[in-house]
C-alpha cells in the first residue's frame, strides 16, 4: 500500500527522502511512523522516569505505549541507518520498536541511565538480526555469517597492514 506525497506531514520530496530513502513513494507504515514522531515530543529525564516507575508498578501496556511514542524518533533514526539493505523502512522501524519494548521490559532505572541509552543496543540488535535472516536469498545462520564478517575484517586489516611495510 504505498501513497504519493502530496502535501501533509511529508510535503517536500527531502522530507520523503529522509524518511524512506526513496524518492516520491511511502508507504503508510512509515507515514504512520511520521506522525507518531511529531505529535510525541522527546521525555525529560523526570517525566521518564515517572513513566518506567508508572509501568513498572501496573505492568500497564498503555503506559508503554506511550514510552514507546516518545521514543519512537530513535527507533526511526536507529531503522534509517540500515537502509542500504534495501528492506522497507517500515519492517526496519517495527523490528526497531519490537527492541525498544524488550529493552522497557528489561531496563533498570534505579542503575541511574536514560532509556535512550540502554535501548539503542536493543533496538540496533533487532533490526540487525532481522537484516541478518532477510537480506539474502540464501539461508545462512547469523553465526556463520557474524564470522564471517569476522574473518573478512581481518583479513582486510591484515592485507592493509601488509601493505603498509612493503613501502
Amino acid at each position: 500500500m504505498e501513497k504519493e506525497i502530496s502535501g501533509g506531514l511529508l510535503s517536500s520530496e527531502s522530507d520523503v527522502e529522509i524518511l524512506t530513502g526513496e524518492r516520491g513513494r511511502v508507504d503508510d507504515v512509515a507515514l504512520y511512523y511520521s506522525a507518531q514522531i511529531q505529535r510525541y515530543p522527546l521525555l525529560t529525564a523526570e517525566k521518564e522516569l515517572e513513566y518506567l516507575s508508572s509501568y513498572f508498578e501496573d505492568r500497564d501496556s498503555s503506559t508503554m505505549g506511550v514510552l514507546v511514542n516518545h521514543n519512537l524518533r530513535m527507533v526511526c533514526s536507529r531503522a534509517r541507518r540500515f537502509l542500504w539493505t534495501n528492506l522497507p523502512l517500515s519492517d526496519l522501524i517495527q523490528e526497531g520498536v519490537i527492541g525498544l519494548m524488550e529493552a522497557i521490559e528489561r531496563f533498570e532505572p534505579m542503575k541511574g541511565f536514560r532509556l535512550s541509552t540502554y535501548a539503542i543496543h536493543h533496538i540496533d540488535n533487532k533490526i540487525r538480526r532481522y537484516v541478518q535472516e532477510n537480506s539474502s536469498s540464501v539461508w545462512v545462520p547469523i553465526n556463520v555469517q557474524s564470522l564471517s564478517r569476522k574473518v573478512q575484517r581481518k583479513l582486510k586489516s591484515a592485507s592493509g597492514s601488509q601493505g603498509e611495510r612493503e613501502r
